[in-house]
């Protein structure tokens, strides 16, 4: 499958790959700011008790996982005026 996608890509193989990556790297870090939600909500529920430093740790985390989409936008539009 992906062998014919590269047939069709020709000399922008180079692109498709930087364009999969970017693709992969934007969906792990729209789903990284609920695994920190997770991972600070489950020890509550639980009833135990957690730093402040680990809680701003994921938070700090969490909002540069979900500003994530908006810096790969300079990026997509860097590479929509080469086209």
């Amino acid at each position: 499958m992906f062998q014919k996608v590269f047939e069709y890509a020709g000399p922008h193989k180079k692109g498709l790959y930087a364009a999969t990556t970017i693709v992969l790297v934007s969906v792990l870090m729209g789903v990284l700011p609920f695994v920190l939600a997770y991972q600070v909500i489950a020890p509550l529920v639980m009833g135990e008790s957690i730093g402040a430093s680990f809680i701003i740790s994921r938070v700090a985390l969490g909002v540069s996982g979900a500003a994530s989409p908006f810096l790969w936008l300079g990026t997509e539009s860097l590479t929509q005026s080469r086209l």
